[in-house]
């Protein structure tokens, strides 16, 4: 499963704990170097509409052990995935989630989904993913919204601890996530050499903008991981 954040809006919070808002935005460009384009859910709701899939819950975080409550509807519109969720106001969490969001303190939507068979393409153009056809897993709301994918999330963390990954590092969070023992070497050389190039590039450069640094590094390891798929 991978993670994709938006910023977002919550609408007419009720006192019923009944809000709106968007879990996903159509053809903008993440810093994952991702495109949800319209059009990406459309399998995934006919088979939620039929009752063969699950609805996906609303998660603190994407932690699976705090439910926060249901989503009630789910539509697509020109500007991404409309959805209207309902917390759950007959537990502590609910009631505290709604006072946050009310206040304007979260302010993020985060998706956690996987990719049908062929519902990803690359777009030299654009230089951009194309994600054509998601799998929707869960709807969490999330607190500091990150446009990354949760493949990179275990090297993700290392870079913002300020200590970059060693090639075992990478090869055993490839081998986590699904990559065969040969595939994962070799990517994870090829990786290793780009995070020291971009690194230096940096360091040349002068940067000195943190966030920037880590995830430039952080998309320089998805890219390679996803054309290596």
């Amino acid at each position: 499963m991978e993670f994709k954040s938006f910023r977002f809006k919550a609408d007419n919070i009720t006192e019923d704990g009944i809000f709106t808002g968007y879990a996903s935005t159509f053809n903008e460009k993440d810093l994952g170097g991702d495109i949800v384009v319209p059009g990406a859910f459309d399998q995934w709701l006919g088979l939620w509409k039929s009752g063969t899939v699950a609805t996906p819950p609303i998660l603190d975080n994407h932690d699976a052990n705090k439910v926060l409550g249901v989503y009630q509807e789910f539509a697509p519109d020109d500007k991404g995935l409309w959805v209207k969720g309902a917390l759950n106001m007959e537990t502590v969490a609910g009631n505290e989630k709604r006072a946050l969001m009310k206040q304007g303190a979260i302010t993020g939507m985060s998706i956690g989904y996987s990719i049908y068979p062929g519902g990803i393409q690359y777009d030299a153009k654009q230089e951009a993913y194309l994600l054509t056809n998601i799998e929707l897993w869960e709807v969490s709301l999330a607190t500091f919204p990150m446009n990354t994918s949760a493949r990179v999330g275990t090297v993700k963390n290392m870079l913002e601890r300020e200590c970059r990954p060693t090639i075992r590092d990478i090869e055993r969070t490839l081998r986590e996530n699904g990559f065969s023992g040969s595939m994962a070497k070799a990517v994870a050389k090829i990786a290793n050499e780009r995070l020291e190039l971009a690194q230096l590039d940096q360091h040349r450069d002068g940067a000195a903008d943190d966030e920037a640094k880590q995830i430039e590094l952080a998309k320089s390891l998805q890219t390679i991981v996803r054309k290596h798929r």
